[in-house]
């Protein structure tokens, strides 16, 4: 399945793309007959996809659109299957019908001409710097949680070092967890009792927004923190959900940084109060 980039994406790299579509349309199967109706028609979804064309459909009945678009979709084909230059976006016109509602990835005003998507996508043989970038933030965020969970387990010791690698020493995230850290201290709170299930787990991560500086990650994520109170000799509080988080990031020291982390209040975490010691 093709990874196809969101219309923030392509209006950040909006050079890059123009720059790979000009290399085809230049391309002598192309300019050759830059008149003919098919490319004039790819031209003009191009210039919808890129905000610069105030006309959204081409001027053609719906059959030729059918036949443009059949037209243009084998010749691309062809041109990516050829020997050249090495390609770092494919462009593909995919049926608003067959493509579907928008994803999560998507915004709902995605620019459509005569009934087709203009989809640019990256090519898996040839990976570009933002499929990079979204796999280093993913990285990133698994990395963050791991390392927050490993702040609490530590308690009574407090040791930030390995957290300020992947937060942001400045940000309102790595103050809290410092904060909350400190707090449990004093409390006598430990996830370091005999057979302690405290666990997290990252159910899945998707890229909402990137950009070369900063970043939004959403998330789904299970946590569980059973703390037990030194001086009371019993479990004294539960933090126990599964929900969807927001994290913020920013681009610092050539390395993605967690600035904030937003996420719902506890639904179900309430004082263990009948738990046997």
């Amino acid at each position: 399945m093709a990874v196809y980039l969101t219309k923030k994406e392509i209006d950040h790299y909006k050079s890059e793309i123009r720059e790979a579509f000009e290399a085809i349309t230049n391309h002598p199967w192309f300019s050759a007959r830059k008149d003919s109706r098919q490319w004039l028609f790819l031209k003009h979804s191009f210039r919808v996809l890129m905000g610069e064309e105030k006309e959204a459909d081409f001027p053609c009945t719906r059959q030729q659109a059918v036949n443009y678009k059949y037209e243009v979709s084998d010749r691309l084909r062809r041109y990516y299957l050829a020997f050249g230059k090495p390609i770092n976006f494919v462009f593909t016109l995919v049926s608003i019908k067959k493509d579907g509602l928008p994803s999560d990835f998507e915004e709902p005003n995605y620019p459509s001409c005569n009934g087709y998507y203009l989809r640019v996508s990256y090519n898996k043989a040839y990976p570009d710097v933002i499929r990079q970038k979204k796999l280093l933030l993913e990285k990133t965020v698994g990395e963050a949680i791991d390392r927050e969970f490993e702040v609490y387990r530590k308690i009574p010791e407090l040791d930030f070092t390995q957290l300020a690698e992947v937060f942001d020493t400045g940000g309102s995230r790595y103050k809290e967890i410092v904060n909350l850290a400190k707090k449990h201290k004093k409390r006598g709170w430990t996830l370091q009792n005999e057979n302690n299930p405290s666990t997290k787990r990252l159910i899945d991560i998707k890229i909402k927004s990137i950009s070369e500086h900063q970043a939004e990650v959403r998330t789904s994520e299970y946590w569980l923190l059973m703390w037990w109170s030194v001086r009371k000799q019993k479990y004294t509080h539960t933090y126990k959900e599964t929900n969807r988080q927001r994290y913020y990031l920013i681009w610092k020291n050539k390395r993605w940084l967690v600035k904030e982390n937003i996420y719902p209040k506890p639904q179900t975490s309430t004082p263990r109060r009948n738990i046997r010691a």
